[in-house]
């Protein structure tokens, strides 16, 4: 006699059981690439919105989908100078699905400045830059000064000379603290909360002097409320051509700067590959590499082994101008 037509065919249970348990096996034995695939992709910038982190990392993150085949979600999670956010990254899940943007200030700086809970240089998988940029310093279209040159020397005939800053130990502070230290004046070091407060006070003419993204000030310096005096790139800026850099007054004053994208320590190889891949496809397309420009910025990809020498090359540089600061380590 035949079994009932709905039994017909059907494992018993036994094999029902080891079945099932060896596809569950082969789906945790297989790549966590494959597995992350079609999972959104978490996209943490460590600042808030405004500035120039966010909208770089929105820029880069439009076009991302199209490489990884996978949906690219921007989020902002900020604080302490961009360690809390980078601190998320650095605790994720190494398959993938978390990035995060990081900058010379979170990477570099901050160390020299706080005990963090991971290392910027072996606590994080580098992926690739992003771009670089320059500062420019600023002071108001009214101060007499013509050059980086006539501040020092009114510094030195006792004038009160007062650079202003985002806040104790910000890229701001430390670039007016390397030009003190390099030409042994006495500056006053004027700590904000943010750079834009300190920006209004130098077109006020309340402060003599800013280090300042170039990419934030420059509308300010074409609409005539700011006027530059020189720009801390190695060569001169391209859209500041007639300005001086610190070098040609102060040879070996070079502030570096750059973003960059980092992911998780102990990223498998394959989902690091994929991911360096797809992020410098992004920076050199042409397009993507217009709109950096128009920012003000250099967009500018790199290996992860070229991004890690940066980050403990600046890491280095920067030790002993946080020394010269007197901020103190927390």
């Amino acid at each position: 006699m035949l079994p009932p037509p709905s039994r017909r065919g059907l494992p018993g249970a036994g094999a029902l059981a080891r079945r099932t348990a060896l596809l569950l096996g082969a789906a945790l034995a297989a790549p966590a690439t494959l597995r992350a695939q079609g999972r959104p992709v978490r996209f943490i910038v460590p600042y808030p919105p405004g500035g120039a982190t966010d909208p770089v990392a929105r820029i880069v993150a439009a076009r991302m989908p199209e490489r990884l085949g996978q949906t690219v979600v921007v989020e902002n999670i900020s604080g302490a100078g961009g360690t809390i956010g980078s601190e998320r990254v650095a605790r994720a899940a190494p398959d993938g699905t978390t990035i995060g943007l990081g900058t010379n200030a979170s990477h570099s700086i901050a160390p020299n400045l706080h005990n963090l809970s991971f290392d910027t240089v072996t606590g994080l998988s580098p992926i690739s830059l992003l771009c670089e940029l320059v500062s420019v310093l600023i002071v108001n279209p009214d101060d007499p000064a013509r050059g980086v040159s006539d501040l020092v020397e009114r510094a030195r005939r006792g004038g009160s000379i007062t650079f202003g800053s985002a806040g104790n130990g910000s890229s701001n502070q430390l670039g007016g603290t390397l030009l003190a230290v390099q030409t042994g004046v006495q500056m006053q070091h004027v700590p904000y909360r943010g750079s834009g407060p300190a920006i209004a006070d130098v077109m006020a003419g309340r402060i003599t002097f800013m280090f300042e993204v170039a990419s934030s000030v420059l509308p300010h310096i074409e609409s005539g409320r700011l006027r530059a005096l020189a720009t801390t790139g190695a060569t001169r800026h391209r859209l500041l051509p007639d300005t001086p850099t610190m070098v040609e007054t102060l040879p070996g004053f070079v502030l570096p700067g750059w973003f960059a994208l980092f992911g998780p320590p102990g990223l498998q190889p394959e989902i690091h590959a994929r991911l360096t891949t797809a992020v410098r496809g992004v920076v050199d397309d042409p397009e993507t590499a217009d709109r950096i420009r128009q920012m003000g910025l250099d967009p500018l990809s790199s290996t992860p082994e070229e991004l890690r020498a940066r980050v403990l090359r600046d890491r280095t540089f920067y030790a002993p101008i946080v020394q010269a600061s007197g901020v103190q380590q927390d």
